[in-house]
């Protein structure tokens, strides 16, 4: 018959009601209390740390039984580091001073072993509050704690090895540093091979350089990195797994324990393996091997992002050299087409010309044979001799304009007188627009200079000009105008610029231009001719000149009234310009004496260029090369007031003996003569003074005076 329960009653909460509690002594009371709480270690010290209680928490926590803890001192449970630093002294002073003594760190196992604990030290005091002791609860939180580290490991190793330059450095920090942490013993990174046959070992943690030595280059026969670079797949072991197959004896007899191997793998294939082994314990616990695996999968993304990026750069320089070598045939292409341009505009020049020549020619043959029938009177004679003259200045003049503007040359920007230019070009013009177009031209009377392509800025007036002609069918009138100061008005959507440029305005009387067309005149092989009557690419060559010049053009046109384009080119200071025989003077002058040094090969014009300076009242020496003109003045100026010298020669040229001149004698000024010389059109005068051929002897004495003049001073 079982027994009833007692009623409930008011003293039910009165430990002292309990029965089996009335048979216990408050000791023992106290004593079960503490034993039953085995998740924390509970022990208690006498005031020098002595232990004088150790609870069953406590072995189970620490490891070491009741009876081998009392009477030792509290100190064994703290690490090397808390000793050196006096922690246990310090807990035990806080305890004393402030009522407790709060900790959380890393404490010694019996065997040796670190834990995390929280801990707190208490006073033991009696009941007149004088110290008994202390009492020191520890609760093992190790796994929280390498929770925690783990985490941040894994932050670190995403942060790293996800966009880091160089992951596998990451990776070795990375194990280094968190060896305790995940609690493995030794970790291997490989590599695999560049033939895909063997693993080479590039990175390691606590392994020794003899070991290291022979894992450099691993086949895949080698336990155990070689079973999982063959597998393809993780290979996780036990101790039991490693001492009960024979395939994993290489490694127990190592003394390994516990293995983890990975493969890395990209999207591809595999390159490599990364593992970690243990000497301690027997497995490892499911969250480092979480760790590894995620370790693993990060390494191998960042291998492969590598590997991509590699990829991508190998690409983007391929694409860079194909760019650069599509950016020289373009370049090629453009100076063609310019050269093109260039020549369709002198193919409209060409007739002409022939046409001029033949009438100058006539002029010239006509007068010499008058000449030689001796039975003209005087006045007569001279009349004639003034045809020839004034005949051969314009067919010099007409020469060097055609000369200048057909030279083949890259951009090379220069200062000029717009205004100078485009008299000169409506000189020529009629032989481009025909004898009933009238060509006026509105020229203002002080320069307007401009930096920017001569030959370029020519073609353009000449494009401008052949296009106008064609608007008004071979019949009206074309005036050009220059004009200073200009304000460049809003373009095609651009902004205007309140800066000073020069404009020069082609007007004509033709047609006009539709609205249409208006939209599309500067695009390139754009024409309303007939088939085989123009490429379209005269106004194209007209506004990509304004362009690069940092200018551009305006077009306005009325149906039926004509139209103007306007050229814009930014305004520039006035700078040294070349000397031209179309606007050189005539005025004779005088050599007083001064001694000629004349460099020409050519023996005609030699002999004619000292004729002619002699008569004038120069002394002069004429040589043939450069070399001897270079040894004539071997030893100083010898007397010579200024050289005169052609261009282009057989051995040394004209400008490399000016520079040598300038660089060993810069108080001896030097004339250059020319006709058409691709080495000026290339490189420049240089700041020498530049004569062109045909020159008169007026003009060369007038350039030998204002040089030998200018360096007097």
């Amino acid at each position: 018959m079982r027994e009833a329960l007692p009623a409930p009653s008011s003293r039910t909460n009165d430990v002292g009601s309990v029965p089996w509690r009335r048979r216990m002594s408050g000791c023992d009371f106290d004593r079960l209390i503490v034993d039953n709480a085995t998740d924390f270690a509970m022990i208690a010290t006498d005031v020098s740390g002595q232990v004088t209680r150790w609870s069953r928490g406590a072995e189970k926590v620490l490891g070491w039984t009741e009876a081998e803890m009392l009477g030792e001192p509290l100190k064994r449970i703290f690490t090397p580091e808390d000793h050196a630093i006096g922690r246990p002294q310090t807990e035990m002073r806080l305890a004393r001073e402030t009522g407790k003594a709060n900790d959380e760190r890393w404490h010694l196992r019996q065997d040796g072993n670190r834990f995390w604990a929280q801990g707190e030290m208490t006073p033991l005091q009696s009941p007149n509050d004088e110290l008994q002791g202390y009492v020191k609860v520890l609760r093992d939180r190790t796994t929280e704690r390498l929770r925690e580290e783990r985490l941040s490991l894994l932050v670190k190793a995403s942060d790293g090895l996800l966009s880091g330059s160089d992951p596998d450095a990451v990776n070795q920090a990375i194990l280094e540093s968190g060896i305790q942490t995940l609690g493995f013993d030794q970790s291997f990174t490989y590599a695999l091979s560049e033939d895909r046959d063997h693993l080479r070992l590039i990175h390691s943690v606590n392994v020794p350089p003899e070991q290291q030595e022979q894992l450099r280059h691993a086949p895949f026969t080698l336990p155990l990195c070689g079973i999982v670079a063959q597998q393809r797949e993780p290979l996780i072991l036990n101790k039991t797994q490693l001492s009960s197959n024979s395939r994993y004896d290489f490694a127990y007899k190592e003394g390994i324990t516990a293995y983890a191997g990975y493969p890395l793998r990209g999207r591809a294939d595999l390159f490599g393996v990364i593992s970690f082994a243990s000497f301690h314990c027997d497995q490892f616990d499911p969250e480092a091997l979480t760790f590894f695996s995620t370790l693993a999968r990060f390494l191998a993304v960042g291998r492969e992002r590598l590997e991509n990026e590699k990829t991508l750069r190998n690409l983007a320089h391929q694409l860079e050299v194909r760019v650069d070598e599509r950016t020289r045939e373009l370049l090629k292409t453009e100076e063609t087409l310019r050269h093109s341009q260039k020549m369709e505009a002198i193919g409209q020049l060409t007739g002409g010309v022939a046409h001029d020549f033949n009438n100058l020619l006539t002029v010239i043959r006509g007068s010499v044979d008058l000449l030689r029938r001796g039975n003209l009177n005087p006045e007569k004679q001279a009349r004639y001799i003034d045809a020839i003259a004034d005949t051969a200045s314009r067919a010099t003049k007409l020469t060097g304009q055609l000369l200048a503007f057909a030279r083949r040359q890259a951009l090379k920007p220069e200062v000029f007188d717009a205004v100078s230019r485009a008299n000169s070009v409506g000189d020529m013009l009629d032989t481009v627009t025909g004898a009933r177009v009238a060509v006026r031209l509105r020229l203002p009377e002080t320069p307007c200079y401009v930096r920017a392509d001569l030959s370029q800025f020519e073609t353009a007036l000449v494009n401008m000009a052949v296009n106008a002609r064609d608007a008004m069918d071979g019949v009206g009138t074309l005036t050009i105008e220059v004009r200073c100061g200009a304000a460049l008005p809003p373009l095609r959507g651009h902004a205007g610029s309140p800066g000073k440029f020069v404009a020069v305005s082609l007007t004509d009387t033709g047609s006009g231009i539709t609205s249409g067309d208006m939209q599309r005149i500067f695009e390139p092989f754009f024409t309303t001719k007939d088939v085989g009557k123009g490429t379209g690419l005269g106004l194209s060559q007209a506004f990509g000149f304004a362009k690069q010049s940092g200018g551009d053009i305006e077009v306005t046109s009325v149906a039926g009234a004509g139209a103007t384009f306007t050229l814009y080119l930014p305004e520039a200071e006035r700078g040294h310009e070349v000397i031209d025989e179309s606007r050189a003077g005539t005025s004779s002058g005088e050599g007083a004496g001064l001694c000629v040094l004349v460099v020409e090969d050519n023996e005609e014009v030699g002999r004619f260029s000292t004729q002619a300076l002699e008569e004038l009242g120069y002394k002069t020496r004429w040589v043939s090369t450069a070399e001897e003109a270079l040894e004539v003045l071997q030893g100083g100026k010898a007397g010579f007031d200024v050289v005169f010298s052609d261009v282009v020669m057989p051995g040394i040229g004209g400008l490399e003996l000016a520079k040598r001149l300038l660089r060993d004698m810069p108080e001896l000024p030097v004339v250059l003569a020319s006709g058409y010389s691709h080495v000026i059109a290339q490189e420049g005068s240089h700041g020498f003074t530049l004569v062109h051929k045909p020159y008169s002897a007026d003009e060369v004495s007038r350039v030998l005076r204002a040089v030998t003049s200018d360096s007097a001073r």
